[in-house]
């Protein structure tokens, strides 16, 4: 079970290291925020404490490191969100990153103040997967990344963009519940998303749902607000 604010930051610098919790702890005093200075001792570490919610990796570490460093954190902590904190801008290493669960990259070059309303968005699922801030700052989505879903998914994804329950897609798929809630968890993790609201966002932001899925996602949740509304005594 994640305990909320738990808060890991990895990284063989302890001069950043130290100035990133500071930064954090300013911001959050509620947060509880561990330092480990390699992957070994961090995933040591997780042996002894409540998974953190929040893991913020550089992937320049000695010994274990980028993309192996990210699944080995995953797997410790599925629910937790990664953040690669980096020196370099690199998109090749950013991708890989983002296929091993990692949700953004964070350049080491951004100012604090552009670095914590960032990653504030990233918590607040409103900066899309795989997204990519450079050291000015700016936002890439890194297209070649892009998780690859199967027609059902995508299928899926339309209905829940309706605000469809599991019960009703089941329906109208024709297939088990069980089934849809088996896609369901498959498609948040490929999206590095944990509900169905951030599923929705991303689908957006990757261009997956258009307009005339929108629209009938719109009548459909007004159909519903007045059938609820109809209710009210």
């Amino acid at each position: 079970m994640i305990k909320t604010n738990d808060v890991l930051i990895v990284d063989d610098h302890p001069l950043y290291a130290e100035a990133l919790q500071h930064v954090l702890g300013y911001q959050h005093p509620g947060w509880d925020i561990q330092l480990a200075y390699s992957a070994e001792q961090g995933l040591k570490n997780l042996d002894l404490r409540a998974a953190p919610f929040l893991i913020l990796l550089d992937p320049g570490l000695p010994g274990l490191s980028g993309a192996e460093a990210a699944k080995a954190f995953a797997r410790e902590c599925p629910e937790a969100i990664i953040v690669a904190v980096s020196a370099a801008d690199d998109r090749r290493q950013a991708a890989a990153l983002f296929q091993a669960g990692v949700r953004a990259c964070f350049s080491k070059g951004l100012m604090p103040a552009r670095f914590t309303e960032l990653l504030e968005k990233v918590l607040a699922g409103e900066l899309p997967p795989s997204t990519q801030i450079t050291a000015d700052g700016a936002c890439q989505i890194l297209h070649e990344s892009l998780p690859a879903l199967s027609p059902r998914q995508r299928e899926i994804l339309v209905l829940l963009n309706q605000g469809l329950p599991n019960k009703e897609i089941a329906l109208r798929l024709k297939v088990a519940e069980a089934t849809v809630k088996a896609h369901i968890a498959v498609l948040f993790r490929s999206l590095g998303v944990s509900n169905r609201t951030q599923a929705v966002m991303a689908a957006h932001h990757y261009g997956w749902l258009h307009a005339r899925e929108s629209r009938t996602a719109a009548h459909a949740a007004a159909t519903r607000l007045e059938r609820e509304l109809t209710q009210i005594p």
